[in-house]
């Protein structure tokens, strides 16, 4: 479940509930303890996620640049 849907799970109708409507609601346990699964997965990610772009720009850039010439 996104975090989203769990802090704002009731479905709003029209455009002015849709402004105005969006109220956070009071957790359960349960949903507190899913939110915070849920913001340690995503953290977890984003941290091998920038790992990951830090080894693909340390690889790019140990290409001599007469090498990325020739592929462009």
């Amino acid at each position: 479940m996104s975090g989203y849907k769990i802090y704002f799970n009731k479905p709003q109708k029209g455009f002015m509930a849709k402004v105005f409507g969006n109220k956070k609601k009071d957790l359960t346990t349960q949903e507190h303890a899913d939110a915070k699964q849920f913001y340690d997965d995503m953290e977890a990610i984003s941290r091998e996620l920038l790992e990951e772009i830090g080894r693909l720009e340390r690889r790019l850039l140990a290409i001599p640049e007469e090498e990325l010439n020739n592929i462009m």
